[in-house]
């Protein structure tokens, strides 16, 4: 009885003499699933390549959440001027501008987003993210869990009075409502009526943020224009707005962004 070996060597004593179409048939016939994975691991492995050899650190990475397509146009003039601001060498860094996460027009579906939810909570323990920006049911959720720097740590008492009504407040004494295990929790929080812009309407107003209102950066690029048509937030309009993640690796830079982002 012939082994494997020889049956294998007699097919392909065979097939020396058949025309070139016969061998391709063949050969496809019998090994085209050791092909296809051959040809993916290929493409696989020059993607990683690609990407590790054209891959840039980030000077400041943006996280702009449900911002509408006009982002993509704002990031490439936003990281030029912060090239420019902060002198980092653009062959080696990159302002990114992310503008892929989205829960929708309204933020509503922030919860039961999963893939959107998942993508945040790994760029913000990956400690990838450096500023946040989104509309205030979405940006108010990490505001409560302490996520943003306190602005009283990088402006003076001054300077936050003199961009009064720009300043975004949080009210730090609702905090213990998210370390409930209550299942209505978002919902308790919407039916307060807080004034972000008024720390006067807060037991403990902390500033984390700024609205992207008129004058600032983001307000200019359009980018959160559709908050005028969605329902509001705790008994006042839904806005945009945008802080810096307490746990950045980049704080100066994220510091010089914010500002920019500012304009001021």
């Amino acid at each position: 009885m012939a082994t494997l070996r020889e049956d294998t060597k007699a097919e392909w004593d065979k097939m020396k003499e058949r025309p070139f179409k016969e061998k391709l048939s063949y050969f496809w016939e019998y090994y085209k699933v050791h092909t296809i994975v051959a040809i993916i691991a290929v493409i696989f492995v020059a993607a990683m390549i690609r990407s590790f050899v054209t891959s840039k650190d980030y000077a400041v990475y943006i996280a702009a959440v449900d911002a509408l397509d006009a982002a993509g146009e704002t990031s490439e003039v936003w990281s030029g001027e912060l090239a420019d601001i902060i002198g980092f060498d653009e062959d080696d860094y990159e302002v990114y501008v992310d503008y892929s996460v989205q829960f929708g027009v309204d933020g509503t579906s922030a919860r039961s987003d999963f893939v959107s939810a998942q993508k945040l909570t790994a760029l913000l323990t990956s400690r990838s993210m450096d500023i946040m920006i989104a509309d205030m049911t979405v940006f108010e959720q990490y505001a409560q869990n302490d996520c943003f720097v306190d602005l009283r740590d990088i402006y003076s008492a001054e300077e936050l009075s003199a961009m009064e009504g720009l300043v975004y407040y949080t009210d730090a004494a609702t905090f213990a409502d998210y370390q409930s295990s209550e299942p209505d929790v978002y919902e308790k929080q919407a039916e307060y009526v807080i004034d972000h812009h008024d720390p006067s309407s807060m037991k403990d107003p902390v500033p984390v943020g700024f609205f992207a209102g008129e004058g600032t950066r983001v307000g200019e690029a359009g980018m959160y224009d559709h908050l005028k048509d969605t329902p509001g937030f705790q008994g006042h309009e839904n806005e945009a707005a945008f802080g810096i993640l307490k746990n950045t690796e980049r704080y100066d830079n994220a510091v010089t962004g914010i500002s920019y982002l500012v304009g001021k």
